[in-house]
């Protein structure tokens, strides 16, 4: 697209029905939703060159990362911006997109021979147009394409199995500092294996796997024992009438079910995004204000303490957790059930 043509049409949303594919969010083969900015679908259908669908190929052709590819996988979610150009094959039972995609990852020496000769690093049309791409028979293309998909979903999976190691280490350290751990008995050897090797069974494995002998008081329940209907309903019944934080939600569990949730900060979150696919007590939280959760719903509101704007109801036990506070301290978002 002619960059006046997207200067006079589009503008950038931060939310919306069509993705606009910026170079940043070309890499390794996929589409990455990095920092994603939007524009509405009649904007998008308005202009059809740089409209994309399923199995067109995408290239980033200015900067950094040129050269880098990905393959568009569904109709009517995505729209090319400037910078990175669209390459559809002519005639699919000719030339697979999968095959194409991948000969263009792994021969960017071949596609960075073909840059402009200016300061900055670019790649035109024509530049692109004359890559040489070899074309083996369809059916050779299609076998080729059938064990790449193998190869992506097993890399997907180990990403996930480290993703699910590095929660349950994160988990266990958390144990080991708040003293809910049994470090006497706990097998250093296989937590430096599961760290060193990433591999682990899924979520489901408990911390006490990892101990030579059950560790845990049978008196407690662990978080992930606990459903998210029980947890809703403990929740309602102490606090149905009145307003809590996540503070005192986490200390109600903790005093009167033994139950020790995780509930990771934001901190830690942009630390480890892995942990947003974690179930901690954050994620129901969440999906109770947004009313996603059939057990629980809440509302949310910010306290001013200062200001006094808002009644705060509190149990005895949380009034006297806050006495001692400051306005300052006492601030911060409550929340109440909705009946």
């Amino acid at each position: 697209m002619a960059g006046f043509e997207y200067s006079k049409y589009i503008t950038y949303q931060n939310s919306g029905e069509i993705m606009a594919v910026r170079g940043l969010n070309v890499k390794e083969g996929k589409i990455k939703p990095d920092n994603a900015k939007y524009i509405d679908r009649n904007t998008s259908d308005l202009l059809p060159r740089s409209k994309l669908f399923k199995n067109d190929v995408v290239m980033t052709y200015i900067g950094v990362n040129i050269g880098d590819v990905a393959l568009i996988e569904k109709n009517n979610k995505y729209h090319l911006a400037p910078n990175v150009a669209k390459i559809t094959p002519n005639d699919a039972n000719q030339l697979s997109s999968v095959y194409l995609l991948h000969y263009l990852m792994y021969n960017q020496r071949e596609i960075t021979r073909h840059q402009t000769n200016t300061a900055k690093q670019a790649l035109n049309m024509e530049n692109i147009r004359e890559i040489p791409i070899p074309v083996p028979d369809i059916n050779l293309q299609h076998q080729f394409a059938k064990v790449f998909l193998k190869v992506d979903a097993l890399k997907e999976n180990s990403r996930k199995r480290v993703a699910a190691s590095e929660r349950l280490y994160f988990s266990i350290s958390q144990k080991g500092f708040e003293g809910t751990l049994n470090l006497i008995d706990f097998d250093v050897e296989s937590l430096k294996q599961l760290h060193e090797a990433k591999q682990m069974e899924p979520l489901a494995v408990k911390a006490e796997k990892l101990t030579k002998k059950p560790a845990r008081n049978k008196s407690k329940l662990i978080w992930e024992e606990v459903s998210v209907e029980k947890a809703a309903n403990w929740i309602k019944e102490k606090y149905t009438g009145f307003h809590f934080t996540t503070e005192m939600l986490v200390r109600f569990l903790k005093t009167e079910y033994s139950v020790f949730p995780d509930y990771y900060s934001s901190e830690e979150l942009k630390m480890y995004p892995q942990l947003n696919e974690a179930s901690d007590l954050k994620s129901l939280i969440f999906s109770a204000v947004h009313k996603e959760n059939s057990f629980l719903k809440l509302n949310q509101f910010f306290y001013d303490a200062k200001r006094k704007k808002n009644q705060l109801y509190l149990t005895t036990e949380d009034a006297d957790l806050l006495k001692e506070r400051s306005d300052e301290e006492r601030s911060g978002i409550y929340f109440s059930i909705e009946l």
